[in-house]
């Protein structure tokens, strides 16, 4: 991989780890008393699918739980109302095509990426997954499919060591 991607990724990385956990990206991200505009979009935009963004530490840890936020589409038009016009813009009991629907969550240990969890099928926002114990320097989410658009919008990762 050329080191001008690595560096693409580093810095996409620091944008899902702001506790913000919608987008502030353009006219249809946050609105701004929940925005935090000094951190930047709050969002990590994979390329074509498949696509990945690693996180690494310097020191290994000992990671619990994982929990992703995707990007759902919350800007999209999705309420109650008798208006036949505004309901027709709506995507009801189907997922969002924004959301991130097969991926991969890897662990590194020793210079290896070990597999911790598979996920297909998903249309929820927000997910935690348990993984295996033990020690590991860096974690890389693999995006290999959404449910629409052609590429990959996660918000958050939040990663929880054992106590």
């Amino acid at each position: 991989m050329a080191r001008d991607r690595v560096e693409d990724h580093q810095r996409a990385g620091a944008q899902i780890v702001t506790g913000q956990t919608r987008s502030v990206h353009g006219d249809k991200g946050a609105t701004p008393d929940r925005a935090n505009p000094g951190a930047g979009p709050h969002r990590w935009v994979g390329d074509a699918l498949p696509t990945w963004i690693e996180l690494a530490w310097e020191q290994p840890i000992s990671p619990r739980l994982v929990e992703l936020i995707f990007d759902t589409g919350l800007y999209n038009v999705l309420t109650l109302s008798y208006d036949d016009t505004y309901t027709s813009r709506m995507r009801w009991g189907v997922p969002q095509t924004e959301c991130v629907r097969d991926y991969v969550i890897e662990g590194r240990r020793d210079g290896q990426w070990h597999e911790l969890v598979n996920v297909g099928g998903n249309y929820q926002r927000r997910r935690v997954h348990e993984v295996p114990r033990g020690p590991i320097d860096a974690v890389r989410i693999t995006v290999t499919a959404t449910n629409g658009v052609d590429h990959a919008r996660i918000c958050e990762v939040r990663i929880y060591e054992q106590s």
